[in-house]
């Protein structure tokens, strides 16, 4: 039996107790602490196991493979998700330019009907202009991560 190495912040801990424990590596780890481990960790516990004297058996390879499949797996998810949340963050970012100009446009356009209010245009035509500008189908919405 072997401590792990400490060079990786390697760390194997018993499900029960959170204390770290020496590692035999004439048998592999239960699959549960396995699929627990990142990705560098797991790959550090291989080359420990691969120096052993006895060659790994047909099941321990199969679950290697299985745990190495599901390591992946879960680096493909997180790397996903991240990608998402910053496309959300930058479609929100345009999201906010559009809509800055929306009320910049909306609110010129409230002061060009003043003007012509002022300017003693016919009271039909003015109110023509308001109910466009007040039934516009642009509608915004605020959003949050």
């Amino acid at each position: 039996m072997t401590k792990i190495a400490s060079a990786f912040n390697y760390k194997i801990y018993r499900l029960s107790d959170q204390k770290i424990i020496d590692v035999d590596y004439t048998r592999l780890l239960p699959e549960k602490i396995l699929t627990k481990m990142s990705k560098i960790e797991f790959r550090c516990y291989l080359k420990e196991v691969k120096k052993r004297e006895m060659p790994l058996s047909q099941q321990e390879i199969l679950l290697i493979k299985k745990i190495d499949k599901r390591i992946r797996n879960k680096e493909t998810v997180r790397k996903s998700k991240k990608r998402f949340k910053e496309d959300f963050v930058f479609e929100k970012e345009q999201y906010e330019i559009l809509y800055h100009k929306y009320q910049e446009v909306k609110q010129k356009n409230l002061e060009i009907i003043k003007l012509l209010e002022q300017c003693g245009h016919s009271n039909d035509t003015v109110c023509q202009l308001k109910d466009q500008m007040n039934n516009l189908n642009h509608n915004f919405v605020q959003f949050e991560i």
